[in-house]
């Protein structure tokens, strides 16, 4: 149990937002970034697919996502703007990368979201 925790204290002090999904885009947790970007606590994000957290126009790009990195087989970067509750949005590089399980089996996606300082980024 303290390695867990400790896990997850680790997560949560990484400003750059981190979750993982299953291989059917079902959310199974992330840090406290993704929550914060979500606005709600993480027990109501689990068990939630792109589709029921976000925008149809937003979701749907995710999706795709996960699917051409999941049927390569390899870790894929794309940027993206993301959109807070209050309106702030964030330019960010999304690494996806194979969720890879005790087995050596991929069980789904894990992903990290790192801002793009808005001086770099293109406007949307």
């Amino acid at each position: 149990m303290a390695q867990l925790e400790t896990i997850a204290t680790a997560m949560n002090s990484i400003p750059d937002i981190i979750f993982y999904k299953d291989t059917q885009g079902i959310c199974r947790g992330g840090n406290t970034a993704w929550s914060n970007l979500l606005g709600k606590p993480l027990d109501q994000l689990i068990g939630k697919s792109d589709l029921d957290l976000f925008p149809e126009v937003m979701a749907k790009p995710f999706q795709s996502y996960d699917k051409a990195m999941l049927a390569s087989g390899k870790p894929t970067r794309n940027n993206e703007w993301l959109v807070y509750l209050n309106g702030k949005k964030v330019y960010v590089e999304t690494l996806k990368t194979p969720w890879i399980g005790k087995d050596g089996k991929v069980v789904g996606v894990l992903g990290v979201c790192h801002e793009i300082k808005p001086d770099f980024a293109i406007k949307p």
